[in-house]
Parts: C-alpha cells; structure tokens; sequence
C-alpha cells in the first residue's frame, strides 16, 4: 500500500503567502504582499479562472478539485511512460479552447515530442508528426491549428538558453 498523500488544505487561495502554503513565518511577522503565488494574484483580481476538468480523469479531477485553475502551476514527475507529457498537452490544449494563454515547460521531454501529442489530439497522424523532413506538411498542420486557438499555447525546452516564464509571456 501506497503511504497516505500529504494534505494540502488551502483554505482561501487569496491570502498572502503565510503558512497556509508552508512557509515558516514569525508568530507576529505579517506577510509580504508582493510575495504570493500567481493564483494568489489572479484571485485578487478576480481572474482566477474556473477548473478545467479532464474528461479523460476522472480521478485527477477529483483529487484537483475539479482540475487546474489558471494561475496555477503543476509538476508532473513519474517513471517514463506514465503519460506526463500527454496529460501537461491536454490541460495546455484545453486551458488554450477555453481562452486562457498557456505554457508548457519540459524537463525530460523535448516540445517536439509535446507537439507530436497535441498533433494526436487535433486528429493528426502521429508517424507523420515524428518524422517532419518527410512529411513537412504535417508541422504547417499542427502550427495552422495552434494558431487558431483562442488564446496562445506555446512548448518550452527548459534546457534552452534564456527560458523562463517572464520572457515567454512577452
């Protein structure tokens, strides 16, 4: 048997960082207010958005509380071939459907290899989606759709020089 989850209980997502998110603070110390998550943020100016379930897990959306929110950030860590990547371009692919601009960042995966799943959601052909010097057309497919999402939805390599959050929302 698996050990018991830790609990996370987070009562009011709008409160500044304190204990409710781990962080040791003196008994008296108030909270940095310009030290807060960004769904802290968003909250407090009303635009922490909606869960975004995944039909497709139903257990996740349980466990989430209906699924991730904007503003939030998620890891997801596991042995190869587990679904990481596929479940990171599901939420990326359906958090962009509902309007929101979204980022996904790999560690272990190149975006080529995210983009070849998003392919697969789009309806596209996998084999023609790993193999781009021969099938070029299948790239300018998946790039005329992206393109055509609500909101923008771009892949990051993590190991790139220069990649980070502010520099991507730019």
């Amino acid at each position: 048997a698996s050990p018991a989850a830790p609990k996370f209980e987070v009562v009011d997502p709008t409160r500044e960082a304190g204990n409710d998110f781990g962080e040791e603070t003196l008994q008296d110390e108030k909270p940095n207010p310009y030290r807060q998550t960004p769904g802290q943020a968003l909250a407090k100016i009303g635009r922490l958005g909606a869960a975004i379930p995944l039909d497709e897990l139903p257990t996740f959306n349980t466990l989430s509380e209906g699924g991730q929110r904007s503003g939030e950030a998620i890891a997801f860590a596991g042995p190869s071939g587990v679904g990481k990547t596929s479940v990171t371009v599901m939420f990326g692919k359906k958090s962009a459907e509902l309007g929101r601009p979204t980022a996904g960042y790999f560690v272990d995966q190149s975006p080529g290899a995210a983009t070849v799943r998003l392919g697969q959601l789009f309806g596209l052909d996998r084999g023609r989606l790993e193999d781009p010097k021969k099938f070029p057309d299948a790239i300018t497919e998946i790039d005329r759709l992206v393109k055509g999402l609500p909101a923008p939805l771009f892949f990051t390599d993590v190991d790139e020089h220069d990649v980070n959050v502010t520099a991507n929302a730019a």
